[in-house]
């Protein structure tokens, strides 16, 4: 009589994985496979967006060209789009978006939308001001939060305790 798949727990106690009759390398294979081609999905929709804001750019540059007048609102759309592809560069280079960035992109639309919709009553553009404010005050106290201490590995630590130079063997 079968007593059903036996469970395994994967390696690392920190992920709780279970599998069903898998050995313990072939679910890291698998795993890393899988984190491998999240990421790859990952490159993929950052091209999309990179290349989406590329043609609104465009489109709004023409839009501009072709009625041969640049208002305030266009500028502040030129620069969401300067700043949409900042952030898509800024991933390519460090593998981590800046906090920062979508600060800066929210309140440039709050900033763009204030001006859009000039008929609007005097409380929502105080509402607008104060949102514009709170993300701001954020953008500033993210930039002067205290930096980390960069971590290193056990082994180096474990040097370090005992009196020896990090990187040497003795």
């Amino acid at each position: 009589m079968d007593a059903g798949p036996q469970w395994q727990v994967g390696r690392q106690a920190s992920r709780f994985a279970l599998t069903v009759g898998i050995e313990g390398s072939d679910f890291m294979k698998i795993e890393a496979g899988v984190g491998k081609m999240i990421h790859q999905l990952e490159n993929i929709f950052l091209l999309v967006i990179a290349l989406l804001t590329v043609i609104g750019a465009c489109k709004e540059i023409y839009v501009i060209a072709d009625k041969r007048d640049v208002g305030l609102q266009d500028l502040l759309l030129m620069f969401l789009y300067v700043e949409v592809l900042a952030m898509v560069g800024a991933y390519y280079d460090s593998k981590q978006i800046p906090i920062t960035l979508p600060i800066f992109i929210a309140i440039t639309a709050l900033a763009r939308l204030s001006i859009l919709q000039k008929d609007q009553e005097p409380l929502n553009l105080i509402y607008e001001a104060g949102a514009i404010l709170i993300l701001a005050i954020a953008s500033v106290v993210v930039n002067y939060r205290p930096v980390r201490a960069p971590r290193t590995n056990d082994r180096e630590t474990s040097k370090a305790s005992v009196g020896l130079r990090p990187g040497s063997d003795r």
